[in-house]
């Protein structure tokens, strides 16, 4: 099994940034986690999560709407 660690990071990253408002759909946040450094294979199979990016959309939509 491979050390899914640096996934877990970009993955635990994706939702702080998701928290803050400054990204409206996936293709936006998955642009600013590359921006900021992360690996971009990491950051395609954080996008084929469908789940996961369902919920980051989610969190993404409620951190605009408290702004």
């Amino acid at each position: 099994m491979a050390d899914d660690g640096p996934f877990n990071a970009v993955r635990a990253r994706a939702y702080v940034l998701a928290d803050t408002g400054r990204f409206a759909v996936w293709d936006d946040l998955a642009v600013g986690l590359i921006e900021e450094g992360a690996d971009e294979p990491l950051v395609r199979r954080l996008g084929r999560d469908r789940l996961a990016v369902i919920m980051l959309n989610t969190r993404m939509k409620a951190a605009r709407e408290q702004d």
